[in-house]
């Protein structure tokens, strides 16, 4: 007990002797201008960066320009906490010097710990470089699918369609399917019934989709019927496509839908439906020939 005592007792009064001493104030008004310093070089740098990045003589797509400037800040918010974390270490009392001659020992041992982390960093650096997807792509890694929030050295975040983000290790993302790179294609299949003609139908779809490029900012060509596409129990499935902007496929195949519904009410094309086709068979019975079981026989 008087071991503990004594050790506590010691504790105290190095802790006076640290609250007394004028240094150990300066060294917390230092330690506190240099995190508001710190702050104000990564929202400034990072705007510096985006205007950069986004100069009309950098002639790059508008996509390798975000995920450029995403990594340029990133690459900045490390090189800034390094460099604070140096500086507070020396406020507080550990020479730069020390910390500066053991950084080579104390980097290969934690080398054999941090694989994982080399990987991410790897493969996130040969991911941008070869421009496999960017900021604002919608791609498909695994069984996550989103568009691409934040691409850094060693993460990828990824929101959903519903709102979920998905921070997900370069490493992990060993496929990727982007969505966002090539034009996409609306594809739709208008049904009509067997009674109906399916060459003067088509030849209406034709008249009715002719010019829709024009009218849609997200074709690149106007719907094509290509003509049957499968042969149903009640119907006929004539199969459209459209060539569109990426990820507008959903829109146009909206549109689409549209005008041929508007198109098959007025010229009264029938849309198939299930059909049931009931027999009812009627017999007259003749009683006095009808013949009752064995002693039923007078039972009225």
């Amino acid at each position: 007990m008087n071991g503990l005592q004594s050790t506590i007792y010691q504790l105290q009064r190095q802790f006076v002797a640290l609250i007394e001493n004028p240094k150990f104030y300066a060294g917390i008004i230092n330690i506190i201008i240099l995190l508001v310093i710190a702050r104000v070089l990564l929202v400034y740098g990072t705007k510096v960066l985006e205007r950069v990045v986004t100069h009309r003589k950098v002639r790059l797509d508008q996509r390798r320009l975000r995920t450029i400037a995403s990594l340029g800040s990133n690459i900045l918010r490390y090189v800034v906490y390094f460099f604070v974390a140096l500086i507070i270490l020396e406020q507080i009392g550990f020479p730069l010097q020390t910390l500066l001659a053991g950084a080579g020992i104390v980097g290969i041992a934690i080398g054999f710990g941090a694989q994982n982390l080399v990987r991410d960093v790897i493969s996130g650096f040969f991911s941008i470089l070869e421009d496999h997807y960017a900021v604002g792509d919608e791609i498909q890694t695994g069984t996550f699918r989103g568009t691409v929030q934040d691409v850094g050295l060693r993460t990828t975040i990824i929101r959903s369609g519903t709102g979920e983000v998905h921070i997900i290790p370069n490493g992990l993302i060993t496929q990727v399917t982007n969505y966002s790179k090539a034009n996409s294609v609306a594809i739709v299949d208008a049904a009509i019934g067997y009674e109906e003609n399916v060459a003067k139908v088509m030849d209406l779809m034709k008249q009715e989709l002719t010019g829709m490029k024009g009218q849609i900012d997200h074709l690149i060509t106007d719907p094509e019927v290509l003509g049957i596409q499968d042969l149903g129990t009640y119907q006929i499935s004539i199969r459209i496509l459209a060539e569109c902007i990426p990820l507008q496929q959903g829109v146009v195949a909206r549109e689409i839908r549209l005008r041929i519904k508007n198109l098959f009410e007025r010229e009264k094309i029938a849309v198939p439906y299930p059909k049931h086709l009931v027999m009812q068979v009627s017999q007259e019975i003749d009683s006095e020939n009808v013949k009752l079981p064995q002693g039923e026989e007078g039972a009225t």
